[in-house]
C-alpha cells in the first residue's frame, strides 16, 4: 500500500504495513535459503558418517529431499542385516529400518498386537506393519534441531542415533516378531518376557 503526497510533489510515501510486509518477505526468503543450506550441510555430514561404516547409495528426489538407502549389519545372530532408509528434508530427518522377512497374512493381526504393545513403551519412533504386503519397519523422526546438531559434528550422538536407533529396535524385536509368525504364541506373555530381558 502506498500514498502520494499532495501538491504534485511526486514523492511516494510507503505506509508501515507495506514496509513490514516487505521485511517479512525478506526474512521468509532468508529462512528458506538457510533451510536449503542446512539440508545440504546435514546430508553431507550424515554421508560422511555413513562412509566406511555401511554400504549405501544417495539420491535426491523431485522434492529436493536427500535419500540414503543401504544395509546395516554387524549384529550377532540370525537377524544381522537390515535395509535402512534415511530422508533428509527441510524440517526433519526420517529414519527407517526394515525387518528381513515379510509377515504371513494369517499372522498379521497377531504381529499388529505385538508391535502395538512395543510402541507403547518406545520413547522415540514406532513400528509400522503394512497389512497389504506384510512388511514391518521401524520409523523414527528427528526435528530440525537434530539436523543442526548433525551438521556441526558427524561423530555426534545424534548422527549415531539417526543411523542406528531404528536398526537396533529391529534387531531387538525381529526374533520375537518372527516367532509370532512361526507358531502359536501368547503375545502378551512373549512381549513381557522379551521386554524384561531387554531392560536387564
Amino acid at each position: 500500500m502506498r500514498n502520494y503526497c499532495g501538491g504534485g510533489c511526486g514523492v511516494i510515501i510507503y505506509n508501515n504495513s507495506y514496509m513490514e510486509g516487505k521485511k517479512r518477505m525478506v526474512k521468509k526468503a532468508k529462512r528458506s535459503a538457510e533451510k536449503v543450506e542446512l539440508i545440504k550441510v546435514s546430508a553431507a555430514r550424515l554421508e560422511e558418517f555413513l562412509e566406511g561404516r555401511v554400504i549405501f547409495n544417495k539420491s535426491i528426489d523431485s522434492n529436493g529431499v536427500t535419500v540414503f538407502r543401504g544395509i546395516l549389519g554387524g549384529y550377532k545372530g540370525q537377524y544381522d542385516n537390515f535395509r535402512f532408509k534415511i530422508l533428509v528434508s527441510s524440517w526433519c530427518v526420517v529414519s527407517y529400518a526394515y525387518l528381513p522377512f515379510m509377515v504371513k497374512q494369517d499372522k498379521r493381526n497377531l504381529v499388529a498386537e505385538l508391535i502395538t504393545r512395543i510402541n507403547w513403551c518406545v520413547k522415540v519412533g514406532h513400528f509400522d506393519l503394512n497389512f497389504k504386503t506384510g512388511e514391518v519397519r521401524f520409523k523414527s523422526e528427528w526435528p530440525m534441531i537434530a539436523l543442526d546438531e548433525a551438521s556441526k559434528d558427524p561423530e555426534s550422538g545424534i548422527s549415531k542415533r539417526i543411523v542406528y536407533q531404528p536398526s537396533k529396535m529391529v534387531h531387538d524385536w525381529a526374533e520375537v516378531i518372527d516367532l509370532v509368525t512361526q507358531r502359536q504364541c501368547n503375545v502378551e506373555k512373549l512381549f513381557a518376557r522379551t521386554l524384561e530381558k531387554l531392560v536387564k
